[in-house]
């Protein structure tokens, strides 16, 4: 089974952005609903599952292809792996991304 699934993250490298992130994207609103509905007293405490069916479906088919699609594309722009041109790359994510 791992093997199969090491395979498949070889074959296809977005796949591996996609598993993170349907992962990543609900887990941290499952957090933040927790965290609300211990403060928020005059709310019910339930679990919104279908707001986190949402945020994976999002980082999943969003997120991590556009994300991997711009890690490309910048590599691509600009070349090099150095410590500046990785800050440059940062720089730039964060008013272009």
């Amino acid at each position: 089974m791992l093997g199969n699934l090491t395979m498949l993250f070889t074959k296809y490298p977005i796949s591996r952005g996609m598993v993170v992130y349907a992962i990543l994207w609900p887990s941290s609103d499952l957090f933040r609903q927790a965290a609300t509905n211990g403060i928020q007293k005059d709310k019910t405490t339930s679990t919104d599952f279908m707001r986190l069916t949402r945020f994976s479906l999002f980082g999943t088919l969003w997120v991590a292809p556009t994300v991997f699609t711009w890690v490309k594309i910048s590599s691509r722009l600009i070349p090099g792996s150095s410590l500046r041109v990785a800050a440059f790359k940062a720089l730039l994510e964060q008013f272009t991304y």
